[in-house]
């Protein structure tokens, strides 16, 4: 979680270490909640927050893009394509 408090600054939604990772349990305790991050060598650069959930009026799923962000320094790259 650490590694995902500059991108959440640059997302406009600074956090400590302690609440980014509050958050990060309730997402992956919720069951809906999934998180996909890009990753240049060991070091992740861009992030994807989205719930998948049932559609109410046909039988498949939907899904909902929550947050997406790709590090200032590694935009244009096609990157938040990929994670899209």
């Amino acid at each position: 979680s650490k590694e995902l408090l500059p991108l959440m600054d640059q997302l406009g939604y600074p956090q400590t270490i302690s609440s980014m990772q509050k958050c990060l349990k309730k997402c992956i305790d919720s069951g809906i909640y999934y998180c996909l991050v890009a990753k240049v060598e060991s070091h992740i650069i861009g992030l994807v927050f989205f719930i998948i959930y049932p559609s109410c009026y046909k039988d498949s799923n939907r899904c909902s893009l929550e947050a997406l962000i790709v590090d200032k320094h590694h935009r244009r790259q096609g990157i938040g394509r990929k994670l899209m």
